[in-house]
C-alpha cells in the first residue's frame, strides 16, 4: 500500500526586511522571478534584503518546478546570511526533491539549531527520516513538531505512520485517533488507523475506520483494498468483491486488486470469474507468482489437473520458496496418479517448511517417508 506523508516544502512567508518597491508580492511566480531578479541585479540592496530577494526568487522558481535554480538561490541566501535558518530550511527541501536525503537532514538540522521553535524544520526533518526508514528519529522529530504546534494533525498522522512502520500499532492508533480529534474530516488518519487495526487483526475496527475514510474520500483505492482484506478475514467475501471492484474502477491496472478479487471469487466457488481475475492479474504483472498459484488452485478444484501443474510450475519458477505452490502441484500430480512427482513436491514443500502439515499428510497418503 502506498504511504502518503504530509510535508511542508518551503518557507514562503516570514517576517523580515521590507522589500517594498523591489521584490514585492507578485501576482504570479513568473512575475516574482522577474521582480526579484530586477531587485537582485540592481546593486542597490543591502545584504539582508539581498538575501531576502534570493529567498523569494527561490520560492517562485520552486513553484515553477525549476528546482536547480531554486536550489542555487537558497545556497546564495546561506552565503549572504549563514545564521539565517530559512536558507537552510528551504535548501533542505530542494535536497529532498533531488532525493539527497542525508544532505536534506543536514540542512534541516542547521535550521533547527538556528531556530529551535520553527515547526516546519522539525516536521520536514522527520519526513526525511521517514524516507530514509529511520523511523525512531522521525518519531522524535514529529514529537517535537507536536509540542510546538499541538493542534496540528499533520505530525500526529506522520508519527502514527512511523510507529506503524515499527510495528507499534497501538501507539500508531493512538496517534491517528488524536489526529482525527483535531480534524474529524482527515481521511488519511482514518485510513491509517484502519490499516493498524487490520495489522492487529481487529477487523471490525478496521472496517469502521476504513468506512469513515471512504465516506470522506471515495477516490482512495487503498482504502477500498484494505477494507476488502478486512471483509475477507471476516469471511464476508461478497463485500470484499464489491470493494475490490471499486478499487479496480479507480486503479484499473492494479494486478493486486484482480488477484485478491479472484481469491474471494474462489471462496464463493465462482471459479470462472476467479480464473478471469487471476488471468487479468498476470496480464498486468506476468511475474506475480501468487496469481499463478491461485489460478492453479482453482484449476485443481475444476479437476483441470494438467493445467494446474502448469500454473504451479510457473509460480515455483518465480518463487522457489513458495511452499503452497509445491504442495498444490503435489496434489495435482497425486490426482494425475503421478506418485513419484507428487512425493517429490511434498518433500520439496517440507524442505522449505518442515512443519507443513498438509504436505506431511500427502506423504502419508502415498505411503512415503518424510
Amino acid at each position: 500500500m502506498r504511504i502518503v506523508l504530509f510535508s511542508v516544502l518551503a518557507v514562503t512567508a516570514l517576517t523580515g526586511p521590507s522589500l517594498a518597491g523591489t521584490c514585492k508580492a507578485p501576482s504570479t511566480p513568473q512575475e516574482g522571478v522577474a521582480l526579484c531578479t530586477q531587485a537582485i541585479t540592481s546593486g542597490k540592496l543591502p545584504r539582508i534584503e539581498l538575501a531576502a530577494a534570493y529567498r523569494l526568487r527561490g520560492n517562485a522558481l520552486k513553484k515553477l518546478k525549476q528546482f536547480r535554480r531554486a536550489h542555487a538561490d537558497y545556497t546564495k541566501v546561506i552565503e549572504l546570511r549563514p545564521k539565517y535558518f530559512a536558507g537552510y530550511f528551504n535548501r533542505g527541501g530542494t535536497f529532498r526533491i533531488f532525493e539527497q536525503y542525508e544532505r536534506a537532514v543536514a540542512d534541516y538540522t542547521v535550521a533547527i539549531k538556528l531556530n529551535p521553535q520553527f515547526f516546519s524544520s522539525h516536521f520536514n526533518r522527520g519526513y526525511t527520516y521517514s524516507l530514509l526508514n529511520k523511523h525512531k528519529e522521525a518519531i522524535a522529530d514529529y514529537t517535537s513538531a507536536i509540542r510546538i504546534r499541538p493542534k496540528d494533525p499533520g505530525p500526529l498522522v506522520n508519527r502514527g505512520i512511523a510507529n506503524a512502520a515499527l510495528k507499534q500499532h497501538k501507539l500508531a492508533i493512538a496517534d491517528f485517533e488524536a489526529a482525527t480529534r483535531r480534524n474529524p474530516k482527515l481521511a488519511a488518519a482514518h485510513h491509517y488507523r484502519g490499516e493498524s487495526h487490520y495489522e492487529l487483526e481487529q477487523y471490525d475496527d478496521a472496517i469502521i475506520a476504513l468506512s469513515r475514510a471512504i465516506a470522506l474520500n471515495g477516490k482512495s483505492a487503498a482504502s477500498f483494498q484494505y477494507r476488502a482484506q478486512a471483509y475477507y478475514e471476516k469471511q464476508r467475501y461478497a463485500k470484499a468483491i464489491a470493494d475490490l471492484t471499486r478499487a479496480i474502477a479507480l486503479e484499473p491496472d492494479s494486478a493486486w486488486s484482480y488477484n485478491e478479487r479472484g481469491i474471494s471469487y474462489d471462496e464463493l466457488k465462482q471459479y470462472t470469474k476467479a480464473i478471469a481475475d487471476f488471468t487479468r492479474a498476470l496480464a498486468l504483472d506476468p511475474k506475480m507468482g501468487d496469481a499463478h498459484r491461485n489460478r492453479g488452485d482453482v484449476r485443481r478444484s475444476l479437476k483441470q489437473h494438467s493445467a494446474a501443474v502448469d500454473d504451479y510450475t510457473l509460480a515455483i519458477a518465480l518463487d522457489t520458496e513458495d511452499v503452497w505452490a509445491y504442495h498444490g502441484r503435489g496434489l495435482a500430480y497425486e490426482a494425475l496418479k503421478d506418485k513419484a512427482r507428487a512425493i517429490a513436491d511434498f518433500r520439496s514443500a517440507l524442505a522449505i517448511d518442515s512443519d507443513h502439515q498438509e504436505s506431511k499428510d500427502g506423504l502419508r497418503r502415498l505411503g512415503a517417508a518424510f
